[in-house]
């Protein structure tokens, strides 16, 4: 016979941040919620549901530059009941200090279709929902395609302050039309873009470069070091609208790879919208292979200009 778990009277229940001597201890719980995309340390703002000094659940921050977060979790206690109000409290206290913050976009990747965390965001505001698709390639092989035959002169423009209006521009150009997340156009903003790739680990803005083709700025590439995971991430890749059909996809994404090969890392990993059939055909020829499918969830926090 199997006994019937009563509900827990929550009338009680105290969500705070984790204390410092249980920090690395509330780490290891909230792992098994971790995506493995990246990777989150000690700099996760914790939150905890706690009745009686009993913790029932957990929930991870990652605020990351450029005016966003990224949730983990929650990890409620396999006895707590009902999870689904010990979860939607901790989310409920994790959007208060979003706003505090003055975050505009929180988000979180969960599996595709996974309940009943997924409902539990969208009942807090995550309503939009995008299918991304996270793809890694070792960096020594397969052997890459013959490319295009690019027409022109092309340059690369390293970041540097004195040309990060250009940065922006060239950002901001290659958001329109763009078929890459479709669901946030006019929800990004260039500054936050620039500001965001430093997040998960060493800032190197050496790695954020200007595709300049005959003298005139094409697209960006923006990579993000992972050494605890021996990896370097697409953090972004755009082309200006004029510019695209003409092969440089191609040129910038073997770019990236030589560059992570001359930092010494064995992979290159990045997260692709499912729905984007040009980003897909042209990854799947310069050999990534899917390892996971995921969705992200959004809320924009319009209040926080």
């Amino acid at each position: 016979m199997v006994e019937r778990m009563l509900p827990q009277d929550l009338s009680k229940l105290r969500i705070d941040p984790v204390s410092e001597p249980d920090i690395e201890q509330a780490l290891a719980s909230l792992q098994a919620c971790s995506s493995g995309y990246g990777q989150s340390g000690r700099d996760l703002y914790l939150l905890q549901a706690t009745r009686f000094e009993e913790r029932l659940g957990l929930l991870g921050i990652d605020f990351v530059p450029g005016r966003t977060a990224s949730l983990i979790g929650p990890r409620i206690d396999s006895t707590a009941t009902p999870p689904e109000q010990i979860s939607r409290r901790l989310l409920g206290q994790a959007n208060c200090l979003l706003q505090r913050y003055k975050v505009r976009l929180g988000q979180v990747l969960l599996d595709r279709q996974q309940e009943p965390e997924s409902t539990w965001y969208r009942d807090c505001g995550y309503e939009m929902v995008i299918p991304v698709d996270l793809l890694a390639r070792s960096i020594e092989g397969p052997r890459l395609p013959k490319f295009p035959q690019v027409p022109g002169e092309v340059q690369w423009l390293v970041y540097r302050s004195e040309n990060r209006d250009r940065f922006l521009r060239a950002l901001t150009a290659s958001y329109k039309d763009s078929q890459d997340c479709a669901e946030l156009s006019g929800h990004r903003e260039p500054e936050d873009l620039l500001t965001g790739p430093c997040a998960g680990g060493p800032s190197r803005p050496a790695l954020w470069q200007l595709l300049q083709l005959e003298g005139q700025d094409a697209g960006c590439l923006l990579l993000r070091e992972q050494p605890e995971a021996d990896q370097c991430e697409i953090a972004y890749l755009g082309l200006a609208p004029q510019f695209r059909g003409r092969g440089l996809g191609y040129l910038v994404t073997q770019h990236a790879l030589q560059q992570a090969r001359e930092l010494g890392y064995q992979r290159l990993i990045l997260a692709v919208d499912a729905k984007n059939e040009p980003a897909q055909q042209l990854y799947a020829r310069m050999g990534f292979i899917c390892f996971s499918r995921k969705q992200v969830q959004i809320c924009i926090f319009t209040h926080s200009q």
